[in-house]
């Protein structure tokens, strides 16, 4: 117990075959399992089986205890059968196993809920609103968001919902009074070993993608900054600016600068060029870099402040001065634009450049690809994990379904894969 009496969470460490699952556990669920609250006992996936067979085995005779399973996916329905099996887990003294996706789906369905819910009395509150004569207009519609569902409407998607997220608090008021015990936690709170992927919501285009006055500009500033690289490394870029006396030179102090990180072993070039010191690239490669990124952003029209002042921003975030502020406030997209490049040259470009490809990230191979269908059950791999970089777990290792979820940090490591893996045969299509 902690010091004020109330339960404290507890860590325990045993070596393998030591009797976790076969003796301890079944200990736990005699001392804890007590029809005061209720036990649940959370293993990954592939153990669910083994657990609940030596848990019945235990608790099949002299000590009898039910066991149940608690599965939930996006499809489930929380239904008030659900509500009872648990209750009555909790009031019989029985277990109940499940697994970490079963809990993240059901944790995620509850905030899906209340999302959709919220949007539906967000509209109905703008309706209200508009045709509201003042006070009693508003009290109405309030009375009708707190009242009865059956007193407004009965069986709408809203009424449904509402339901719905009722038995999702009566479940999560048992599992806040109950205990949870959770084995292989080390895989279990892993965030790339146990990830669950859910997407929710509608899918909007990010700036600077699909507008017709900058479509593309977010994949070309990090193209752009990662050029110096390229050409430091193999001698030649892409040049997203038009080669000039300026560029030449930049370029070749950015490499001398590289050579130097090199020299210091504040970067290395085996495997590949990788950054191993933050502070050398703040000091030495982030004021070359800005100056680098200045002439694309001139290029893209980037006016309204002067060089310096634009450095500034790039470098350390510093807006200009008001008069000039308030007329660059008159064109959003480059303030957006300015946020944007001060983003990617501070936090995404050396996050990126310290991490290793074919370790930390990387492509996926076609024999990689079929083995996440068998792992994943035969469905299809979804197309961002296909042709983007995904997190890897290790070498030659990646992850079975987790995804970068920054765009800017995806599409640089994307950048950099393809760089130092090249094109696929799946890549490239054949002409018949």
């Amino acid at each position: 117990a902690g010091a004020s009496g109330e339960p404290a969470a507890l860590v325990s460490q045993l070596i393998m075959g030591a009797g976790k699952t076969t003796v301890v556990l079944p200990l736990l669920a005699l001392y804890l399992a007590d029809g005061s609250q209720l036990l649940m006992q959370v293993v990954p996936a592939t153990l669910l089986t083994f657990t609940q067979g030596v848990l019945r085995e235990r608790f099949s005779s002299f000590v009898p205890k039910a066991v149940y399973t608690f599965s939930f996916d996006r499809t489930t329905a929380v239904t008030p059968q659900l509500v009872r099996k648990l209750r009555e887990a909790e009031g019989h003294g029985g277990l109940v196993c499940s697994t970490p996706n079963a809990l993240k789906s059901f944790a995620l369905a509850f905030l899906h809920l209340m999302h959709e819910l919220s949007n539906q009395y967000n509209k109905e509150a703008q309706t209200a609103t508009r045709d509201a004569s003042g006070f009693f207009g508003a009290q109405s519609w309030a009375s009708g968001l707190f009242g009865k569902p059956a007193a407004h409407g009965g069986g709408g998607a809203a009424s449904r919902s509402r339901k719905q997220v009722g038995l999702c608090c009566e479940v999560m008021a048992l599992f806040q009074r109950g205990v949870l015990i959770l084995d292989e936690v080390d895989l279990i709170l892993h965030p790339l070993r146990a990830e669950l992927n859910w997407p929710l919501g509608e899918r909007k285009p990010l700036d600077f993608t699909s507008e017709r006055h900058a479509a593309g500009m977010r994949w070309e500033l990090p193209l752009h900054l990662l050029d110096p690289f390229h050409f430091t490394a193999r001698g030649e870029c892409v040049m997203c600016v038009p080669r000039s006396r300026t560029s030449e030179q930049l370029l070749q102090r950015i490499a001398a600068a590289v050579a130097r990180g090199c020299s210091r072993r504040a970067m290395t070039m085996r495997p590949h060029l990788q950054l191993l010191d933050a502070q050398f690239y703040e000091r030495e490669l982030r004021p070359l870099l800005a100056r680098w990124l200045l002439l694309l952003l001139l290029k893209l029209g980037v006016k309204q402040i002067d060089e310096e002042e634009m450095l500034g921003w790039l470098e350390h975030g510093r807006s200009p001065p008001e008069v000039k502020a308030s007329a660059l406030k008159r064109h959003v997209w480059q303030v957006k634009l300015l946020n944007l490049s001060h983003d990617l040259l501070t936090t995404t470009l050396p996050f990126v450049l310290s991490k290793v490809d074919r370790v930390s990230y990387g492509l996926l191979s076609a024999d990689q690809v079929e083995r996440t269908k068998r792992e994943s059950g035969g469905g299809p791999v979804p197309t961002s994990r296909r042709l983007l970089a995904v997190p890897f777990l290790g070498k030659d290792t990646p992850s079975l379904a987790s995804e970068f979820s920054h765009p800017d940090v995806l599409i640089s490591l994307t950048i950099l894969a393809y760089s130092h893996e090249g094109l696929r045969d799946t890549d490239v299509r054949s002409r018949s």
